[in-house]
């Protein structure tokens, strides 16, 4: 059942709508229901719903819930037709479909945070030479020698914020504001680089989606026209520009629908502005915006709520005008107010820090032995940073003391024996080519590590393997050629028992029991991204200035932090206590929260340059400046406090400064709360009598795709649990760039001759030639004589669509189909039609394969995607092909017919081998030796004694 604000909230579809949901008040079951009421009541296409949430996550488990609902109601709507993701993504992929109209090449590719920021802190001295910049790189006014990457953080910062507030840089170049010319000359460097990757950023997503839409009306009206209801969830947390698009798209219908709390508006820091909250309404005619309230709390005992609530209440939202920058709102509490336990409790120190952890200690073991709680994952500790000193000093304290701590972003990675041991290798690999001396501190403390374990008599094969690769090298540096790439190397170590132990685990539990591996598997990740950031091939690697650069690059990525493995499903895994930021904790809900980080305060911020920035605003800043920090302030442990269910502890060490020589906890802002409450040992507070409720699991759809799942499992189950479940990744490299040019000629011709245009080879000629030259600036290394080669490739293609009179449906398809209780995805190369029947193809570069068992997954593969295209369109494909590129012809085309009974026969082994990787069964009987030549692992399994 649903309240009458929630069923409200479901049936009011048409016109604006403002629907304010404080926290546990089953804002994503209200949107379940909505979306549902739409697809079967008002029977609306799912392709004209658009749906965005925060995080990626949250869209998968909207999706997810979704169809649980769906299935409950016995409706049979294919979900996967919604355009639903986060904000980012969906303006991905319109930029995708309209690229052509934009300044993207064909391929372009999406910079993550880390790829940003290591673009900038590699290319720092060009932004340094633009006069007055280094103003951009100091924080708030300071004129201390800042580090590299602090430098870093405050540049990014600021170009971040051109993209945010829609500043025109070209005003920015011409202002005679020194910060803010400097800026517009940053920014148009930043955007040079870009070009030159051709890349964009999270915020160039939205500064390029804005000006396709503002420069050509027609794409605007089409995309606009397509979409019938929008909605989208934590809109505090949008920013100006996103504000922009939004309104822009929703301008042809005006059904939108945004969901948000301002008094959980967290992420200022990222451009967000509870602004667009707030003011909603204003956008619309008086009365036309419609206002619902979800004011029933569901998760925490009334109690908590009351805590919360006065919290907000010491903090003066209001200025001297009386303007107020939050919403005035009641939380209701669903459950009644009864029972003798406390609620709110202080778990304190008394004497020092010590104390403080000796005190966790006992309240933790205490709630355990009484019955309070059953499982250590039903307590997590929130605080501002999990990175502090003071946190590190208690997790270590717990986890010394017997008590299992998940705290994967505290910053421990690099400092993990299995990470320095593999880095200590590569740098004495390495020791006859570069000096020791001259390698960051971090990496000499690896080296020392990796001598001290070395020295034990299991470990001889290694030793005498390393003494023979570092001759090897040696060589490499006077003139001989490399053999082995960084990932290659790495592989190799895997079959010597230091570091084959790391990886032969058979425990695939919760992310902290196979933290080992998973660490492992991470640490491929890093050395893909620095050979392909750094361009590195393997004629290279025993270069010394690309050695330095890879331990420096080792060296950042280690003073920037690396988290540790999460599981998406599985947030507060089972026998282990929880340690989460704030931020990280916005959407979960535990019995029991222990908040920290009581000496916490805040201060007005005076930013010259944000300042002098003001003015240059597409839109005014809402919240008066001096007031930000306070606002913020409250709103964060607002937050946190709201994730309590059943029971709120607030901690910390009462006596003395804390580490940063603060002053006393708690600080003058939470002690008026603070002073009230009872401490955890006062019988008063009946703590025995409370018997906390499980963690309520996450419920995310699982997903299987033929080629990266079935397929990699039936070839070796073994190389499928190191690949997909624990995430090594695969010293392969990169696709060959034959066939990324074949591939992206083709989709070129599909596209254009969908448009009824017909293609000539001049076209297809200057498709290769601009193709091959965006390749080759991005780093690829190929011989011009790649291009004639491709062309005859792809003219192939082209001939045989000319003679047998092809036309083309559609390219490029992302199909998926929910098969039972998962979801089953794949890609079709194109859809043809011939004489109004269908046909799917699939393109090859490669030879025609020889064998019959090869064909045979080909056709299986294609059959699965005829049906699940079929389940899309409702329409129904004859025929599948092969295309094989590079044959002769005659040779090139191999044909399928559809046969139900060959797509049941498929189905049926799919959803076989979809149960053997779903009851984890990765043991391999007999090792399949086709697939052991080639595989990056062949030596770990060597070390197993498998092969």
């Amino acid at each position: 059942m649903m309240n009458p604000s929630q069923q409200e909230a479901v049936t009011t579809t048409e016109g604006p709508l403002l629907l304010i949901a404080g926290p546990g008040s089953g804002k994503t079951r209200t949107l379940v229901n909505r979306v549902a009421h739409l697809l079967i009541d008002k029977q609306v296409p799912p392709e004209r719903i658009m749906i965005s949430t925060f995080t990626r996550k949250a869209a998968f488990e909207l999706q997810s819930r979704l169809l649980h609902r769906l299935q409950e109601l016995g409706a049979t709507v294919n979900v996967q037709n919604l355009l639903i993701g986060t904000l980012h993504s969906i303006f991905l992929t319109l930029l995708d479909k309209y690229r052509t109209l934009t300044h993207l090449r064909k391929g372009f590719r999406l910079l993550d945070d880390f790829e940003l920021h290591y673009l900038v802190y590699r290319n720092m001295d060009r932004f340094l030479a633009i006069e007055n910049a280094v103003y951009l790189t100091l924080k708030d006014g300071s004129y201390k020698d800042p580090t590299p990457i602090s430098r870093t953080q405050r540049l990014v910062y600021w170009l971040n914020k051109v993209n945010e507030e829609m500043l025109d840089p070209q005003q920015l170049i011409a202002s005679n504001d020194v910060p803010i010319r400097a800026l517009g000359e940053a920014y148009h460097l930043y955007e040079q680089l870009l070009r030159e990757l051709n890349a964009l950023d999270f915020g160039m997503i939205q500064m390029t989606m804005l000006k396709l839409l503002q420069e050509h009306p027609a794409v605007l009206q089409e995309i606009s026209g397509s979409i019938q209801y929008m909605m989208i969830d934590e809109y505090q947390d949008t920013n100006t520009i996103q504000e922009k698009l939004i309104l822009l798209l929703a301008g042809e219908h005006g059904n939108l629908c945004v969901v948000g709390d301002d008094d959980q508006s967290i992420y200022r820091f990222r451009g967000a502005t509870v602004q667009n909250l707030v003011r909603f309404e204003e956008h619309f005619e008086p009365g036309a915006c419609k206002v619902i309230e979800l004011d029933v709390n569901y998760r925490s005992h009334p109690r908590i709520i009351n805590f919360f609530a006065s919290w907000m209440k010491l903090c003066n939202w209001k200025d001297g005008y009386g303007t107020s920058y939050r919403l005035e709102k009641t939380i209701k509490p669903d459950k009644p107010d009864n029972g003798k336990t406390s609620r709110v409790i202080k778990l304190a120190g008394s004497r020092n820090e010590r104390h403080w952890h000796e005190e966790v200690f006992h309240f933790l073991n205490h709630v355990m032995e009484r019955g309070v709680i059953t499982d250590w994952n039903q307590v997590a500790f929130l605080f501002r940073s999990v990175r502090s000193p003071e946190v590190k000093r208690l997790t270590d304290y717990l986890e010394q003391h017997g008590i299992p701590v998940f705290a994967p972003r505290r910053n421990a990675y690099f400092d993990r024996p299995e990470v320095q041991l593999a880095i200590g290798t590569f740098a004495v690999l390495f020791s006859s080519i570069i000096d020791e001396r001259q390698l960051p501190s971090y990496i000499r403390t690896c080296t020392r590590l990796l001598r001290n374990e070395s020295l034990s008599p299991e470990h001889i094969e290694f030793v005498v393997w390393v003494k023979a690769m570092k001759k090897s090298f040696a060589e490499v540096e006077q003139g001989a050629a490399a053999s082995e790439s960084l990932l290659d190397l790495f592989y190799e170590l895997l079959q010597f028992p230091m570091f084959h132990k790391l990886v032969a685990t058979k425990d695939l539990g919760s992310a902290r029991e196979s933290r080992e591996v998973r660490n492992m598997a991470a640490l491929t990740k890093w050395l893909l991204r620095f050979e392909q950031l750094h361009e590195t091939n393997t004629k290279e690697l025993g270069v010394a200035d690309k050695l330095l650069s890879f331990f420096d690059f080792i060296a950042y990525v280690q003073e920037i932090g690396q988290d540790e493995y999460e599981d998406e499903s599985d947030y507060a895994p089972s026998g282990s206590v929880s340690f989460f930021t704030f931020h990280q904790s916005k959407g979960l809900e535990f019995p029991i929260i222990v908040t920290g980080s009581l000496d916490s305060t805040h201060y007005s911020q005076s930013d010259w340059i944000e300042e002098t920035l003001r003015p240059y605003y597409a839109r005014q800043p809402f919240e008066p400046l001096a007031q930000t920090s306070e606002y913020d302030f409250y709103r964060l442990f607002y937050t946190a406090f709201s994730r309590a269910q059943e029971l709120l502890v607030l901690t910390g060490n009462e006596q003395g400064p804390d580490y940063r020589g603060r002053g006393q906890l708690p600080s003058e802002y939470i002690e008026p709360l603070y002073r009230r409450l009872r401490s955890w040992r006062d019988p008063n507070v009946y703590l025995d009598e409370l018997k906390a409720t499980p963690v309520k699991p996450i419920v995310l759809q699982r997903s299987y795709a033929y080629t990266t799942d079935v397929s990699l499992y039936n070839d070796c189950p073994r190389y499928y649990l190191l690949r997909r479940v624990f995430g090594f990744e695969s010293a392969a490299g990169t696709p060959a760039l034959l066939g990324t040019l074949v591939h992206f000629a083709i989709e070129d011709m599909h596209q254009t001759m969908q448009t009824g245009t017909r293609v000539t080879e001049q076209q297809l000629e200057a498709w290769i030639e601009e193709h091959y030259a965006a390749l080759t600036q991005t780093g690829l290394e190929a011989p011009v004589e790649m291009k004639r080669i491709a062309y005859e490739h792809t003219f192939n293609y082209l001939q045989y669509v000319r003679l047998n009179e092809l036309g083309v449906v559609s390219s490029e398809i992302a199909v998926s189909s929910f098969v039972g209780d998962y979801l089953m995805n794949g890609k079709l190369d194109a859809v043809l039609e011939r004489d109004g029947r269908y046909e799917i193809i699939d393109f090859k570069t490669g030879r025609k394969p020889r064998n019959d068992e090869e064909q045979s997954r080909y056709k299986k593969q294609l059959l699965l995607y005829a049906a699940l295209w079929e389940n899309r369109t409702g329409l129904r494909a004859e025929a599948m092909r092969l295309f094989y590129t590079g044959e002769a012809d005659g040779e090139q085309v191999v044909s399928f017919t559809r046969e139900e009974s060959e797509l049941q026969s498929a189905m049926a082994e799919m959803a076989a081998t979809i149960q053997r990787i779903e009851s984890k069964q990765f043991d391999v009987a007999e090792s399949p030796l086709a697939v052991c030549a080639r595989c990056d692992f062949k030596r770990y399994c060597h070390g197993m004694a498998a092969v």
